[in-house]
């Protein structure tokens, strides 16, 4: 990655390495991935691979993104904790939640929220209402 202070890869890469464990390669791809996804504004990887830029092809992009998804496995503790630190959510305490879709792939994709109990209860209530929560 260039270490460019104006590189936005690289500044991403920085502030992401301040709160996850993670060796460096994995970082810079979790800053590219990320650019990426604000580029192309989809979740296709075909559609990312061609958000990534940089010398290699657009296939091997595509092929880096799929490893990616098949064998890392997610460390939601650390996510949590990342989620709290950068975004703007106010003060807890939180609830994260998360929602699976699946698409075309057998793998659901979660989606997370992070919720204020006050704004957690109000979207329970209204799933009771509807007959669309199944707990009581």
């Amino acid at each position: 990655m260039n270490k460019n202070t104006q590189d936005p890869a690289y500044l991403l890469k920085v502030a992401l390495s301040e709160h996850l464990s993670w060796h460096e390669a994995r970082l810079n791809f979790l800053a590219h991935f990320l650019l990426a996804l604000l580029k192309v504004r989809s979740v296709n990887l075909a559609e990312l691979a061609t958000g990534f830029g940089g010398r290699a092809k657009t296939d091997s992009h595509y092929k880096r993104l799929q490893r990616f998804f098949r064998s890392f496995e997610l460390n939601y503790d650390e996510l949590a904790r990342l989620l709290v630190r950068l975004l703007p959510i106010g003060h807890g305490p939180w609830y994260l939640t998360l929602a699976a879709l699946t698409g075309n792939s057998a793998k659901p994709i979660f989606i997370g929220h992070c919720l204020s109990r006050h704004r957690l209860a109000r979207i329970l209530e209204r799933a009771r209402q509807s007959g669309k929560f199944p707990y009581r």
